[in-house]
Formats: structure tokens, sequence, C-alpha cells
């Protein structure tokens, strides 16, 4: 009997160690998150900083949908511009971007976002500016 205590004991002793120590460690939010090409479609906010409104930190907010995205892009407390293009895994092939999310000067061009260098942000992170801003976006995309 006091064998068998000593063995109980020895495994929650090794249990609660292991626990711990897997506690302690963060988990690589880059190899357990879903692409955005798995997501459903929807919108989506990503930084380079975790948490918004971060003082020259860059910010995309994206609708998906399928494949194709349109997305408004931009630094904290600066202007930023519109994209639009496709989807391949976790990266945004822009094909068409509007300079300045007011303006009306826009460009063809081949541009790649690698949105494994991003954070992807809570919903709950979106302003209302940013929505505005998509909306922008997605008017002058459909031009």
């Amino acid at each position: 009997m006091i064998f068998q205590n000593k063995i109980n004991c020895l495994v929650a002793t090794v249990v609660l160690i292991n626990t711990l120590t897997v506690a302690s460690f963060p988990v690589n939010s880059q190899s357990t998150r879903r692409t955005l090409q798995a997501l459903p479609d929807g919108i989506y906010f990503y930084s380079n900083a975790r948490l918004p409104k971060q003082s020259g930190s860059e910010y995309i907010i994206l609708r998906k949908r399928g494949r194709y995205f349109i997305a408004a892009g931009y630094i904290y407390e600066s202007d930023g511009g519109c994209y639009s293009g496709t989807i391949r895994g976790n990266t945004l092939n822009s094909t068409r971007e509007y300079i300045g999310l007011e303006s009306d000067q826009v460009r063809e061009r081949n541009h790649t976002i690698n949105l494994n260098q991003y954070n992807q942000l809570a919903s709950r992170y979106i302003s209302v500016e940013d929505r505005e801003g998509l909306r922008g976006c997605i008017n002058r995309m459909s031009r």
C-alpha cells in the first residue's frame, strides 16, 4: 500500500511538472493558425502589431470572398490605400491599387503581401473608421 501511494504521488508530480512546462511556453500561432484561403468568407483584420492603434504599425482590413479580396491598408495615424486581387494560402496577390484611401489614382501592378508576417487581430478590434475605410475601398474597386 505504501509503495502504491509513492507511485501515485510520483505520477501526480510528473503530470504537474509537464503541465507547468507546457503552460509556460507560448504556442507558435504561425503553425496553428489556418491560412486566410482556408478561412470562411468574411472581414479579417491583420497587423504587424499585436494590438490596434499602435503608432507606426501597419494594418490591413480586408473582405474575403472565395479566393478574392478587397483590402484597406494603412499605417496607424497615416493615410493608406486600397488593394484587390487573389488569395493563395496566406499571401495576398494584389493586382490593382488605389494610392490613398480617398484617391481616384489607380495603378495596375502585381504586389504580394505575406500575411505570415502579420498577426490576425480579433474582429472586436475593427473600429468604425476601419470598416468605413474598407467600405470605401469596396466601392472604389467596384467601379
